[in-house]
């Protein structure tokens, strides 16, 4: 409990937020790379860069792959219970209507989805 005494927690603000996420995606991103060259490296230096390419290629296809399957998975999820909730009067708690899932727009939301589906 707050007495007076003590300073009360503050909320970062968007900025240190949106900076913090900039550094562990470059963190993220430069280990990454770092496996990349080292086994393209390794690959060359034993004559098989041809299945390093294979295998390079193959990962990304099948990332790809299941980034858009779980984009649209998740997109028609959130579609269907959205559209859920606003028909079914039934989840209205203290006779107030269930409130709107989508808190972004449609496009921001699509973007967001796109992102995360493409990181993982």
């Amino acid at each position: 409990m707050f007495d007076g005494s003590q300073e009360p927690i503050r909320k970062p603000n968007i900025a240190s937020t949106i900076i913090m996420v900039v550094l562990i995606a470059a963190v993220a991103c430069f280990m990454e790379v770092a496996w990349i060259v080292t086994d393209w490296l390794w690959f060359q230096e034993v004559g098989y860069t041809g299945v390093f390419w294979t295998t390079f290629w193959t990962k990304w296809l099948l990332g790809g792959v299941a980034g858009l399957i779980f984009f649209l998975f998740f997109a028609v999820n959130l579609y269907f219970a959205e559209y859920m909730a606003n028909k079914n009067s039934a989840f209205a708690v203290n006779n107030l209507p269930f409130p709107p899932l989508r808190l972004l727009n449609h496009r921001n939301l699509l973007s967001i989805l796109g992102v995360v589906s493409a990181i993982f």
